[in-house]
């Protein structure tokens, strides 16, 4: 009697050991380990700024969420997710925001607006002895300051509106 009760014991104790260890083979990667992989192969496309993405994942469900400028990007992020062993399914919350459009530049015709508005800056800041010429929209800065005002009068041509697509002040001195 006492040698089948070992029996048995080594018996249950075997089929433990292996159901945990097949389903822990079946289990697959572990999330940690998925969201590093994804992380990973998002940072080897160049197309894709990893970056901004963020990468959770529960039980390998794959959730990415953050902004990205271009619905191509966002689908590309969602196949490489799914691309990565142990992703049973990808959450994709991508929000497309297209990047802010760039400012036209400044043309030359509106050199006498700038130059006004640099003027009426430096008059509303008290700043005086300031001669400003402005061309193809840089400002140029010249003359002799009260102590302390050096730094507002480059204020308010950087301030200005229109504003110049440059500043220059390396002829402007303080007394």
């Amino acid at each position: 009697m006492g040698n089948l009760r070992v029996r048995v014991v080594l018996a249950v104790a075997v089929c433990a050991f292996v159901a945990l260890t097949g389903a822990a083979c079946k289990s697959g990667p572990e999330d940690a380990t998925i969201t590093a992989s994804v992380k990973t192969k998002m940072a080897a496309d160049s197309t894709v700024p990893a970056m901004k993405i963020n990468v959770d994942t529960k039980e390998g469900v794959v959730t990415l969420t953050g902004d990205v400028d271009s619905a191509a990007t966002k689908t590309k992020a969602e196949t490489i997710a799914k691309g990565v062993e142990g992703v049973k399914s990808v959450t994709n919350s991508l929000t497309v925001k297209p990047p802010a459009p760039t400012p036209p530049p400044v043309a030359a015709g509106n050199d006498a607006a700038i130059k006004k508005a640099i003027e009426d800056n430096l008059a509303k800041n008290k700043v005086t002895g300031v001669t400003v010429a402005v061309e193809g929209g840089v400002a140029t800065l010249t003359g002799t300051v009260a102590k302390g005002n050096l730094i507002k009068a480059r204020q308010s041509a950087e301030e200005a509106t229109p504003k110049p697509t440059k500043v220059v002040s390396t002829g402007l001195t303080e007394k």
